[in-house]
């Protein structure tokens, strides 16, 4: 895959400003973002605002699957054109608050469901800062606090 950079010159995208785009470039950090993330070969990993798809393509190595959601026309044809062939990644566009987390859940009840979003901090959960697990049915969020929240309760 190309960096970032390349990527949005080849497609021709520059960052909107009304919707908060930013791009992560350096692999160091996309590296870290997945280690923390402890995603394993039985997870579904929901990605909210998958932007150019960097960060998904290494979610896909790790994860049984990728649900990639963009609400951004143009990007959602940059994640297709990188990443519609790779089996495991399901690209969605659409805003997240309309999104079924519910039909996401692995079949059979196996595995976790795990939700990141593009602004999540690469760092651990630190002294006072217990990480939790799965909430209720086995969906936890990484966002842009430093830990797995709750979905439907207090993140502390």
């Amino acid at each position: 895959m190309l960096s970032p950079l390349n990527l949005l010159r080849k497609h021709g995208v520059r960052p909107l400003k009304r919707l908060g785009q930013n791009f992560l470039c350096d692999p160091n950090i996309l590296e870290k973002i997945v280690r923390i993330a402890g995603v394993c070969d039985t997870d579904t990993v929901v990605e909210i605002g998958s932007g150019i798809g960097v960060l998904t393509a290494l979610l896909a190595g790790c994860a049984r699957r990728v649900i990639a959601i963009e609400i951004d026309r143009r990007l959602v044809e940059v994640l297709k054109a990188e990443l519609g062939g790779v089996p495991n990644v399901e690209i969605v566009r659409g805003d997240v608050l309309a999104f079924d987390f519910a039909a996401a859940r692995p079949e059979g009840g196996l595995g976790r469901v795990r939700a990141t979003h593009r602004r999540a901090r690469a760092r651990g959960g630190g002294p006072g800062r217990p990480r939790q697990g799965p909430g209720p049915g086995g969906v936890s969020a990484q966002g842009d606090h430093d830990r797995p929240r709750r979905f439907g309760g207090a993140s502390r």
